[in-house]
């Protein structure tokens, strides 16, 4: 049985996943933790979410969805992801696991960027290829929903 309470003092999704095994996520909100079990519920039940494949690090998952996107974007906008991932999102997000990156952590990064003197539009571009990258995560089944999506404004 799959539910949303509070554990430790922070709101939790907790479920098992298709194999039985028993899986808890924080979530920084109880709506937050609400829709990301609807996700996973959905995910589950079509069988195109799998909690194991969310232990990929972005470091690993790039390369990858690199690749995904050459054949379906201009070479101008192959470049802008390439730079956005090689200086600012792997250096500060590279280590993160995809099914534990969260969404304050995506404001936080993007926050900092902001602060740091980035331009906005650089700051927008951030966040624009984390969106995508992480879309392209949800429609292969490896995290169940988007962290990024709602990120809020930056700029």
């Amino acid at each position: 049985m799959a539910c949303v309470r509070r554990w430790r003092g922070a709101w939790c999704v907790d479920f098992r996943d298709g194999s039985g095994k028993r899986i808890i996520q924080r979530a920084e909100s109880k709506q937050e933790a609400q829709e990301r079990l609807a996700e996973i519920m959905r995910g589950l039940k079509v069988g195109s979410y799998d909690p194991t494949l969310a232990k990929t690090h972005l470091e690993e998952y790039a390369p990858k969805w690199l690749q995904i996107k050459q054949a379906e974007v201009k070479p101008s906008t192959l470049t802008s992801y390439e730079y956005a991932l090689r200086v600012h999102i792997l250096p500060d997000l590279g280590k993160h696991q995809l099914g534990k990156l969260t969404r304050e952590a995506i404001k936080a990064f993007l926050g900092n960027k902001n602060e740091s003197g980035l331009s906005r539009d650089t700051v927008r571009v951030l966040h624009a290829t984390l969106r995508a990258l992480l879309e392209e995560a949800v429609e292969s089944g490896i995290v169940p929903v988007n962290v990024a999506r709602r990120a809020g404004k930056f700029v």
